[in-house]
């Protein structure tokens, strides 16, 4: 078996773990591949292993919980200085969600910023009672999920969380906002998602994302208040269960699946 069919037939058999049919563009997108393929070439590949594929592709579910997170970041998100960065991940991103499936959002901060923006965004949901998943609690319908947070000087993902379902997450994210390039800087940080989803990384660097630069200015007191907030948090944390991949710079609250 040819290594393109080889990678066309784990591309495919991936996204049926999922439930998921895919259009000729998302399998030339998302392949799985170290080496780069053209358009022209999975097509006729596909095509010669008779393979039937998605033609359109337009899911109103998807739709709908994009642009509720939309919404959002542009009522509360975007008017935090301290974010730099909005992208929905997860089954939203992947276009394959389900009716009674949350919507994963990954923010990234100025640097200092994460756990006094994680502290604010917090007391902005309650104080308006904005329905979110919360620590340790099971998903809920069209809740908003604020499970990755990164910092502007750490982007590259931990070595263990390095694998293949981040590598396809990272391509496929759809970025509500970026400020000052942020995107492009997260993913040339995390390289290694190359060998994997070859044309897709590629395809996802040469996309720019931009809005007016908006700097935070970090003051010892600015640097106080997030030290506190990430130690409170952390005790929080704590009670929950065990602490892993977080610390003042990072943090993620889901599991990296078994592959």
């Amino acid at each position: 078996m040819r290594k393109l069919q080889k990678s066309i037939v784990a591309t495919v058999s991936y996204a049926k773990r999922y439930k998921a049919r895919l259009t000729i563009n998302q399998v030339w997108f998302r392949l799985f591949s170290k080496k780069r393929f053209s358009q022209k070439e999975v097509a006729a590949e596909t095509k010669r292993m008779g393979l039937k594929l998605e033609t359109i592709k337009e899911r109103m579910t998807d739709n709908r919980k994009l642009l509720k997170s939309k919404k959002f970041c542009d009522d509360y998100l975007s008017r935090v200085p301290s974010i730099r960065l909005v992208g929905v991940t997860g089954s939203v991103a992947a276009e394959n969600s389900r009716r009674n499936e949350d919507i994963d959002i990954l923010l990234i901060c100025a640097p200092g910023t994460l756990w006094q923006t994680r502290l604010r965004l917090w007391w902005y949901l309650k104080r308006k009672k904005i329905p979110h998943r919360k620590y340790g609690q099971a998903e809920k319908a069209d809740e908003l999920c604020f499970n990755l947070w990164l910092e502007e000087n750490r982007l590259e993902l931990p070595h263990g969380k390095r694998v293949r379902k981040n590598a396809i997450d990272l391509i496929m994210m759809k970025v509500i906002m970026d400020r000052d390039g942020v995107c492009q800087e997260f993913v040339k940080k995390n390289q290694w998602a190359e060998k994997y989803v070859a044309n897709g990384y590629k395809k996802v660097l040469s996309t720019k994302y931009s809005v007016p630069n908006v700097r935070t200015k970090q003051n010892i007191l600015g640097r106080i208040i997030n030290e506190v907030a990430y130690w409170g948090q952390i005790g929080f944390i704590r009670l929950k269960g065990p602490i892993k991949y977080i610390d003042k710079n990072q943090a993620f609250f889901h599991e990296t699946q078994k592959e």
